[in-house]
């Protein structure tokens, strides 16, 4: 390919890839109907490969391809208007994602293709984890890692369900312990991340959680209020927060909060819920699933007690407004289920050692 030509084809895919930044940030922030966000993301391959010349603001919209969708071109024209086009953040947020993913899309070539060849995704080394509409693995180039968000099966338009986190990004970009996407594809269904440290916080073992400090849940709430400001929406589920040792917590999967449901109040209660199931395994009440059984379980309650009695104290001293009963009342609704737990599996504990005792054998961990 000649160089002019070369120019030209790079041309016409940064007007495409502008293109796509633009529609998908017109859509995220003015259309109200799932619907019809959903059947424009499954048209934006058009605009990928370069079926329309590109929106910029001296030429007009690119009407052959609004006017396929369910949108008015002469809406999405002012709306480009109104924002000052692609200089508005959330475009060339947008943008600049979708720019960055050549450089790993032979990664995630190869990656697809050794998925291929494996019986499920956990089998491959890579894989990180899973959620309700990807799974996760690493990948490695030049000597850095990344999280890798692929679409379950061959759902490779899923861009609807992407454009969710990259209105996140865009929104979260640069707020420590929060996940930063720093490429993605529309057409591909697929965001690469900077890689979070930490584990899922139900995985986590009793030194793991008993190593969690009053620092790091101060910092928690940091995080959550800054979220919470910039208008980002996050996902209480389980999998969507980990936990280092040296770094604390990190949140993952989140995106934006244009209608600001919610608020802060919920996330904080959410933030309540994550710390009962530290070091759960997902089944908080069942002790098999523990290291050390019931007595296992009892330690396990009794660190995640104290835990909560110190996030209670900096909620305490940290909320101001009308939502604080509200978030409090919750904690102490933890604080008065986890003692309650405490002393059933002390006595559970307690029974089991006396009649050990009784039939004449203790073990040795118990003398």
């Amino acid at each position: 390919m000649s160089e002019d030509a070369t120019r030209n084809h790079d041309n016409v895919r940064g007007h495409a890839l502008g293109d796509q930044a633009a529609m998908a940030t017109f859509f995220a922030e003015k259309v109200t109907d799932w619907g019809e966000r959903i059947r424009f993301f499954h048209e934006i391959a058009r605009l990928a490969l370069g079926h329309g010349v590109g929106i910029g603001l001296s030429h007009g919209p690119n009407r052959a391809v609004a006017e396929s969708l369910p949108v008015d071109p002469d809406d999405y024209s002012d709306f480009l208007h109104s924002v000052g086009g692609y200089e508005y953040e959330p475009i060339k947020g947008r943008l600049a994602m979708l720019e960055a993913y050549d450089y790993f899309a032979s990664s995630v070539d190869t990656l697809r293709q050794e998925l291929l060849t494996i019986d499920k995704p956990e089998n491959h080394p890579g894989f990180l984890g899973r959620g309700g509409n990807s799974v996760v693995f690493s990948i490695t180039l030049d000597d850095k890692t990344y999280a890798v968000r692929l679409p379950y099966g061959d759902n490779n338009t899923d861009a609807s369900t992407i454009d969710i986190n990259l209105e996140g990004a865009v929104l979260g970009k640069g707020i420590h312990h929060l996940e930063q996407i720093i490429a993605a594809s529309y057409v591909e269904g697929v965001t690469i991340a900077e890689i979070i440290p930490g584990r899922e916080i139900w995985e986590l073992t009793l030194d793991e959680v008993r190593s969690i400090t009053s620092e790091q849940l101060s910092r928690l709430v940091d995080t959550i209020e800054i979220a919470n400001k910039n208008g980002i929406a996050i996902d209480h589920k389980l999998s969507n927060v980990l936990y280092d040792p040296l770094e604390g917590f990190g949140i993952v999967d989140y995106g934006a909060n244009m209608d600001r449901i919610g608020g802060l109040e919920e996330d904080l209660i959410g933030s309540v819920v994550w710390l009962e199931y530290l070091g759960s395994h997902d089944s908080p009440d069942y002790p098999q699933e523990v290291s050390g059984g019931e007595a296992g379980l009892l330690e396990l309650k009794k660190a995640i007690l104290q835990i909560l009695q110190q996030y209670r104290l900096i909620l305490e001293s940290r909320l101001v407004d009308e939502g604080q009963a509200k978030v409090l009342n919750v904690v102490d609704r933890s604080l008065l289920s986890l003692e309650n737990a405490v002393n059933r599996w002390q006595h559970t504990v307690d029974e089991a050692r006396s009649t050990t005792v009784q039939g004449g054998h203790i073990p040795a961990e118990n003398i």
